[in-house]
């Protein structure tokens, strides 16, 4: 029950990941943390408890289909994890009611914003009811600034749209799919 709902993860053959039960909490170090950001923003309406748990515990799942979960850094509010197209951090901010996402790897950013885009509308629709809303923002590189994704599409923002044959963003379809079919549709 507890994997089906996404509380629970696969860590390896023999041990399994409770995200709730972590219980330090991550300190930003004062050299920030690397990599492109994008920002999950729910202050609009709320951001629950138990969201970031469950993605983090799609992301823990998946890195460990392709054997990627060694070195893993988890803390209660942020986790540093391998997935097969490069090394992702997560970090709640319950106070700003934010998920940003720092993706470290070059040329990987476009791929990963989609996977991450479609846990949040698995979460959404097989644990949330669908009642979740948020705002996605991805990072200017050269300013900093963060830009709403539909402006960052229409300008094609370097590194999130930066070919001229990509497509809009499209979310892998997690509807009426079990979670192991999902999960294969991302790796």
């Amino acid at each position: 029950l507890m994997k089906r709902t996404m509380l629970l993860s696969e860590w390896d053959r023999e041990s399994y990941l409770v995200p709730s039960l972590l219980r330090d909490t991550y300190v930003i170090p004062k050299a920030g943390i690397s990599g492109h950001r994008c920002v999950y923003d729910f202050s609009l309406c709320f951001l629950p408890s138990g969201v970031f748990q469950r993605l983090l515990c799609l992301c823990v799942e998946l890195s460990s289909r392709s054997g990627g979960n060694t070195n893993l850094k988890l803390y209660k509010n942020f986790a540093s994890i391998k997935l097969k197209l490069g090394v992702v951090h997560l970090l709640e901010n319950t106070e700003a009611q934010t998920i940003s996402v720092y993706v470290e790897k070059a040329h990987s950013e476009a791929k990963i914003l989609n996977v991450i885009q479609s846990m949040l509308l698995k979460v959404n629709h097989d644990v949330m009811g669908a009642g979740l809303a948020w705002s996605t923002y991805v990072e200017n590189t050269a300013t900093k600034e963060l830009v709403r994704l539909s402006e960052a599409q229409e300008q094609k923002l370097s590194p999130w749209f930066n070919s001229d044959d990509q497509q809009e963003t499209e979310k892998i379809s997690s509807q009426s799919v079990d979670l192991d079919t999902f999960l294969e549709s991302l790796s």
